[in-house]
């Protein structure tokens, strides 16, 4: 069990579990925080700090744009990368170039909603359409400064699409949290 969550971690995977025999056994509890306990360790090898972000050849113009995002985001710079999206493929992708910020997503349908909890470093939450960018990313703000640690003038790295839909990630904005809202 140790070396397959360790490997699967090395592997790329975004989420792990226990086998029927550990989850069911005597200690329940002991075995997730072992569990967790090997993956942080995994996690902190520097043999295995890949970077997909430096070795990644986009192929479309979406993809570019979020290569762009994970590799110049910055802890010491940005918060966090904040990514609106309709079917998760934004966040999906974004969450494999393993960016050394948290990822927000936000959403508005309740099914997206629920696959993006088992990406790797995305929490997602979800928001209603927005009628214009702008609206999108005052809605955002508004849900993001209640729900997360990020305050108004944070910066953030926002990546979405500039026209509402489906499959439109063309956007990368660098953004203060409240800039120019009423958060």
């Amino acid at each position: 069990e140790t070396t397959d969550i360790a490997n699967a971690i090395w592997d790329g995977t975004d989420a792990v579990m226990l086998s029927g025999e550990t989850a069911s056994g005597q200690h329940p509890v002991r075995a997730v925080s072992v569990m967790s306990e090997i993956i942080q360790k995994a996690e902190s090898f520097p043999e295995f700090q890949w970077n997909p972000a430096h070795h990644f050849k986009p192929a479309h113009s979406d993809q570019m744009v979020l290569h762009a995002a994970a590799s110049i985001a910055n802890p010491a710079e940005h918060k966090a990368i904040v990514t609106y999206t309709e079917t998760g493929n934004t966040a999906r992708m974004l969450s494999k170039f393993k960016p050394p910020v948290p990822i927000f997503a936000l959403t508005p349908d309740e099914k997206t909603l629920n696959k993006l909890s088992l990406l790797w470093g995305v929490t997602a939450f979800h928001s209603s359409r927005g009628r214009s960018v702008d609206e999108m990313i005052e809605k955002g703000d508004r849900i993001l400064t209640k729900s997360t640690k990020l305050r108004k003038g944070d910066r953030v790295i926002i990546a979405a699409g500039s026209r509402l839909t489906s499959g439109a990630t063309n956007m990368m904005k660098i953004h203060r949290i409240g800039e120019g809202l009423a958060v």
